[in-house]
């Protein structure tokens, strides 16, 4: 079915705020995540290990601190996925509203 230009301009309004939404949440993380990896540097942990916490076993308190850390490293990796993927969909609703317009010329 073809859709009306009308209908296009919701989807891709839409879309835009999905994306502006999903950007906002992202910085909000990636500033979470740099916080709580700056505390753990200043506290002489050493991340470029792949499972620093597993050093950290006897000090209970650092060792949730590294995983909370890690839980954050991967808010942010799934953000990033989930923002390329509705900037994908916006990208594909604005195609469609150009396609749209070029019919009604």
């Amino acid at each position: 079915r073809v859709m009306k230009v009308s209908d296009l301009l919701i989807k891709v309004k839409k879309a835009e705020e999905a994306v502006t939404k999903r950007e906002t949440i992202l910085s909000k993380q990636i500033a979470k995540e740099l916080r709580q990896r700056e505390l753990l540097i200043t506290k002489g942990v050493d991340l470029s290990d792949n499972f620093p916490q597993n050093k950290y076993r006897d000090n209970i308190d650092l060792f949730w601190e590294i995983c909370d850390w890690g839980k954050s490293k991967q808010c942010v990796f799934n953000s990033e996925i989930l923002l390329e993927k509705k900037k994908r969909i916006l990208n594909t609703w604005k195609e469609r509203l150009n396609e749209a317009y070029k019919k009604e010329i």
